[in-house]
C-alpha cells in the first residue's frame, strides 16, 4: 500500500510539472521517475501514464502516433528512448525527405452552417462527426489528420501513397461519390450522408523534397516551408476550380509515389488517378513544379493536352517569344477545344456585345490568328484577336482553366510587345505609303491618322502589305528589346 501511495504522489507531482511546463521531454519524465526511487514495476507504470499526459500537452495533433499503428510516421518524427522502445521525444526541428503534408478546404461548409444556424444541436453533432471522421480516415491510412480553422483539414503522412489515399477517401465522403472500389465507410458516414449536401474540396499536397526543414512547436503545431507550400497549392487549386474538387500537388509528391509503387506499395491509385503536369509556379523565390491529380473520367481528356502544354512550357523556358510561344499556345488551345465536350454558348465580349460560339468557331478563330501571325506577319491584329479569344475561352465552363491561365499571361506580354512594335512599324508604313495605298486611300490615311478608330481598316491593310519589307526583322528586334520584361512564371503566394 505504501509503495502505491508513493507512486501515486510521484505521478501527481509529475502531472503538475508537465502542466507547468517543467517537464517538456520524455527524457526529463524518465529522470523524474528514476529520482523517486520506485520499484521498476511502479516506475514503469508512472512513466507510462505520465507519457500519455506529456503527449497530450506537447505533441498536439501528433499525440495519437505510436510505433505500431503509425510505423512510418513514428520513424520520421520521433527519437525513440533507448530504454522505452515504444516511447520517445517528438523531433522539434528536423531536416526530412519523407514527410508529406496535405491542406484540404471544404467548399460551402461555412455557408451550410450559416444556413443551418437555427439547429444548434445538429451543428454540434455535425462538427463532432467531421472532426472524428477526418481523424479516423487519416488513421486508416497511417496519417495524422486534424480539423483546422473551421472548414480546413490538415493531413500529415510519411508516404505519398498514404496521404493521397486519405485525401481521396475524405473527398469521396464529402462528395458523396465513389471514385475507388474501396472507400471508408461507417454507420456515422451513412447516417450523415442522408442530411448533408455534397461538398467539393480543393486540396494542395507538398512533400518528398530532399533535405526540407520542418519545425514542430512546443504545442505540437507544424510550421515551415512544406506547410506553407501545401497551403499555396491548395489556394491554387481553389483558384483554378472554385466550384469543383481539384487536387494540385508538388511534382515531388508524384515522384515519391512512383518510388513507393516501384518498391512494392499496394494501392489502387494507378488504376484511377493520372497526373497532369501543370508546369511551375513561383513561391518564396523558388520555382515549384506541380501536377494535378486527375481522377474523374470526364476529365481524362486533359492527358491528351499534356504534350502540347509541355511544348509550350519548353518554348517559354527558352524565351522563344518571336514566334514559337504564340504558335505553341494556339496549338494547345486548338487541342483543348478539340477534346473538351461540345458547347454552343453566348459569350459576352469586353465592353458591349456578345457572340455565339461553338467548338468549330473557336477552332476557326485560332486558325485565323495562326495565319495572321505566321503567314501575313500582321502581329498587331493577331495579338488583338488572341486577347479576345482567350477572353471568350475563359467564359466556356468546360475549357481547361490552366490553358486559360497561360493564355492570359502570354497575351498580356504580347500586348506589351505589340504596343512597342506599333511605334517601330508606323515610320515604315509612312515611308511606303504610296506603294501601299491608292491615291484616295493615302489622302484618307493622312486625314484620319488623328482618328484611330476609322483608321484601323487601312492600318490593317498596311500591316499586311508586302510593300513594307523587313517586318519580321522589326518584330524580332522588338522582342529582343523586351526579353527581360517577358520573363514568364506563374506566381502563387502573397505579393
Amino acid at each position: 500500500m505504501g509503495t502505491q501511495i508513493t507512486a501515486h504522489k510521484v505521478l501527481l507531482g509529475m502531472y503538475e510539472k508537465i502542466i507547468a511546463g517543467e517537464i517538456a521531454s520524455f527524457e526529463q519524465l524518465v529522470d523524474e521517475a528514476n529520482s523517486a526511487g520506485l520499484e521498476q514495476q511502479h516506475r514503469n507504470a508512472v512513466v507510462s501514464r505520465g507519457y500519455r499526459l506529456l503527449k497530450k500537452f506537447t505533441w498536439g495533433m501528433f499525440a495519437v502516433i505510436n510505433p505500431r499503428e503509425y510505423k512510418q510516421l513514428w520513424q520520421q518524427l520521433v527519437v525513440p528512448h533507448p530504454q522505452f522502445k515504444a516511447a520517445g521525444d517528438l523531433k522539434r526541428s528536423m531536416t526530412i525527405s519523407s514527410i508529406f503534408i496535405g491542406m484540404l478546404d471544404i467548399h460551402g461548409y461555412t455557408a451550410f452552417c450559416r444556413e443551418s444556424k437555427t439547429n444548434l444541436s445538429r451543428l454540434h453533432e455535425l462538427d463532432a462527426f467531421f472532426s472524428t471522421t477526418i481523424q479516423e480516415v487519416a488513421a486508416l491510412h497511417g496519417c495524422v489528420g486534424n480539423r483546422e480553422r473551421g472548414d480546413e483539414i490538415l493531413l500529415v503522412a510519411a508516404r505519398a501513397v498514404d496521404i493521397l489515399r486519405a485525401s481521396f477517401d475524405i473527398i469521396q465522403i464529402f462528395a458523396k461519390q465513389r471514385f475507388f472500389k474501396e472507400m471508408y465507410e461507417s454507420a456515422e458516414v451513412v447516417n450523415y450522408s442522408k442530411i448533408l449536401p455534397p461538398f467539393q474540396i480543393s486540396a494542395g499536397i507538398s512533400g518528398g523534397n530532399m533535405n526540407t526543414p520542418m519545425i514542430i512547436t512546443r504545442r505540437g503545431e507544424i510550421s515551415g516551408f512544406l506547410l506553407n507550400m501545401a497551403a499555396r497549392l491548395q489556394a491554387r487549386a481553389n483558384k483554378l476550380a472554385p466550384r469543383n474538387t481539384k487536387i494540385i500537388m508538388a511534382k515531388t509528391v508524384m515522384t515519391g509515389l512512383e518510388k513507393e509503387l516501384a518498391g512494392g506499395a499496394s494501392t489502387d491509385l494507378p488504376a484511377v488517378v493520372k497526373f497532369f503536369d501543370c508546369g511551375s509556379i513561383q513561391f518564396k523565390g523558388m520555382s515549384i513544379p506541380n501536377v494535378e491529380a486527375v481522377f474523374r473520367s470526364e476529365e481524362r481528356y486533359k492527358m491528351k493536352l499534356q504534350d502540347s502544354l509541355q511544348t509550350l512550357l519548353t518554348s517559354l523556358k527558352q524565351n522563344l517569344w518571336k514566334d514559337k510561344v504564340m504558335l505553341d499556345l494556339l496549338e494547345l488551345m486548338m487541342q483543348t477545344v478539340f477534346n473538351i465536350p461540345r458547347f454552343n454558348l453566348e459569350i459576352l465580349l469586353p465592353g458591349n456585345g456578345s457572340v455565339i460560339v461553338n467548338n468549330e468557331q473557336i477552332q476557326q478563330r485560332l486558325t485565323m490568328i495562326r495565319n495572321l501571325f505566321g503567314v501575313q506577319e500582321d502581329y498587331t491584329t493577331a495579338i488583338a484577336k488572341l486577347d479576345e479569344t482567350v477572353h471568350i475561352c475563359s467564359q466556356i465552363p468546360a475549357f481547361e482553366p490552366i490553358v486559360v491561365e497561360y493564355g492570359r499571361e502570354i497575351a498580356l506580354r504580347y500586348r506589351k510587345a505589340s504596343a512597342l512594335y506599333a511605334i517601330h512599324l508606323e515610320p515604315a508604313i509612312l515611308k511606303r505609303k504610296k506603294e501601299i495605298f491608292t491615291e484616295q486611300e493615302a489622302r484618307l490615311f493622312d486625314y484620319f491618322r488623328a482618328h484611330r478608330g476609322t483608321l484601323e481598316r487601312l492600318e490593317e491593310k498596311a500591316r499586311r502589305s508586302p510593300a513594307v519589307s523587313q517586318k519580321r526583322q522589326m518584330w524580332n528586334s522588338v522582342l529582343e528589346k523586351l526579353r527581360s520584361e517577358l520573363d514568364f512564371s506563374l506566381y502563387s503566394g502573397k505579393r
